[in-house]
């Protein structure tokens, strides 16, 4: 299957598949819906270790309002007597696995089990859950995977770069950075930091080692400095070939990394997520989608 103009392994799609909806889902509570919780099993807030549930649920987005959660599986929640008041509250948190109506709909023709639609302020939503996930054939599934990870993200644009520009970057970089370029991760874990720096890695160990990484600001750091890229001020008129690019918050924190390839092309991952491609595109949208207000970008050059 070809998602975003990259061809997914049908090994890699399984393993998705098996990922996408867990057992138990969260339900996340502020003190004032604790009136919601009768004969759940509610306890304080936990952060989860597992970066693939993290990412199903999009647990990271939820505020630290809501302090209180409870892990649940379906036909629990479909049987308790709040369970639309629930989940509009999980959809006023931001929770993950609720789609419009109008989305499943278009994906699968029909709503699979209407006791998980429920109304929002925008509309009726559904709420994807294990049992109903794991009921779709393998094509329904497929389809519905193809259709989440599309939804306002660009196409890989690898096709654009010929032959003579791959022959420089992989001299400049790294002999391996094509091979890297128009892939999906099989899990959630590689972020941006280790794919800018497995992508500029001088030896296979190094790049295997680092390209599946959930790799944090301060080695990818220390391994610029050590492979002698030095930091200069952005220039998006002369900007170098074969650069990191870090995206740098108000306060000076580093929050994105991204490899500019050559001619406003960069190699790019947005997220940890398996769902964020190590994808090509253009500069400019990646500065629209990344350049906040009092943002900054740090140009990181081999010297």
């Amino acid at each position: 299957m070809h998602i975003l103009d990259i061809d997914v392994p049908s090994g890699t799609l399984d393993g998705w598949r098996d990922i996408f909806v867990f057992p138990f889902e969260p339900l996340y509570f502020t003190p004032d819906d604790f009136a919601l919780t009768e004969s759940l099993p509610v306890s304080p807030r936990t952060r989860s270790t597992d970066l693939n549930f993290a990412d199903a649920y999009w647990t990271y987005h939820v505020p630290a309002i809501a302090t209180h959660m409870a892990l649940v599986d379906p036909e629990t929640l479909r049987t308790h007597p709040e369970c639309a008041r629930i989940m509009g509250v999980q959809k006023a948190l931001g929770r993950n696995q609720l789609y419009a109506v109008d989305f499943v709909v278009q994906v699968l023709g029909s709503i699979p089990e209407p006791r998980d639609v429920f109304e929002t302020d925008d509309g009726p939503c559904f709420a994807l859950r294990h049992d109903v996930w794991h009921s779709l054939s393998k094509e329904d599934q497929n389809h519905w995977l193809k259709a989440f990870i599309e939804q306002e993200r660009e196409k890989c644009l690898s096709g654009s770069l010929k032959e003579e520009a791959w022959e420089q970057i992989e001299q400049k970089c790294s002999p391996w950075v094509r091979e890297l370029a128009g892939t999906f991760a099989t899990q959630s874990g590689p972020n941006c930091f280790a794919t800018t720096l497995s992508a500029l890695a001088r030896d296979r160990q190094t790049f295997e080692a680092t390209k599946d990484l959930w790799l944090h600001p301060e080695p990818f750091f220390q391994q610029l400095q050590d492979w002698q890229y030095q930091p200069e001020a952005f220039d998006a008129v002369n900007l170098p070939d074969h650069s990191a690019l870090v995206f740098q918050d108000g306060s000076g924190k580093a929050q994105h990394a991204c490899l500019h390839l050559t001619g406003g092309l960069v190699l790019n991952k947005d997220a940890q997520g398996w769902f964020a491609p190590r994808q090509i595109r253009t500069l400019d949208s990646l500065l629209q989608s990344w350049l906040h207000p009092d943002w900054t970008l740090q140009v990181y050059q081999h010297v």
